[in-house]
């Protein structure tokens, strides 16, 4: 993917994700990724992402 594959140390890296439903086939989700803001490459110059944090509301139809 345009660049050469390194090879990185052990890093522990937490991500969470939650989901409630709620009423008339609504949930709301909450994903948070990289909570310990570990910096590191799966390419040579490609960063991973930061902490991130997504929260947002889901509707099913019938």
């Amino acid at each position: 993917m345009g660049g050469q594959p390194t090879q990185i140390a052990d890093a522990l890296l937490i991500d969470v994700f939650a989901s409630r439903a709620i009423a008339g086939g609504f949930s709301a989700f909450l994903n948070a990724g990289n909570l310990l803001n570990v910096r590191y490459e799966t390419f040579q110059g490609r960063p991973m992402f930061p902490r991130t944090l997504l929260a947002g509301l889901e509707m099913k139809t019938p």
